[in-house]
């Protein structure tokens, strides 16, 4: 009987948290992506669209973030300092601005 309630304590803390965290992994992921695409953005397009490379990896990605790393985060450090830890995103080298940039009023 306890195991059986601590086994139901731990699965409703892992999937109380488990989307709740920075998602590390599938934020490098992302961040690979955005730079391959402002490097070379056909290549890139080849590798998300034609072969779901980036796709496949953020669905490795993804399970770890959300088993192991965002649980421990939430429940060790961010529940207790009452603040979220955020992801740190890289803002590669870009030669212009979406169009939808300025039309949507986002930015330059």
């Amino acid at each position: 009987m306890k195991a059986t309630g601590a086994l139901a304590l731990s699965l409703t803390l892992a999937a109380t948290s488990c989307t709740a965290g920075p998602s590390h992994l599938v934020r490098t992921v992302d961040d690979w992506q955005n730079k391959g695409y402002a490097e070379n953005p056909v290549l890139t397009g080849v590798i998300s669209d034609v072969l779901p490379a980036y796709a496949v990896l953020k669905v490795f990605a993804a399970i770890p973030d959300y088993l192991i790393l965002n649980p421990i985060q939430f429940w060790t450090v961010d529940l207790w300092k009452g603040k979220g830890s955020a992801f740190q995103h890289s803002n590669p080298e870009a030669t212009h601005r979406p169009w939808y940039y300025k039309e949507l009023k986002l930015g330059d």
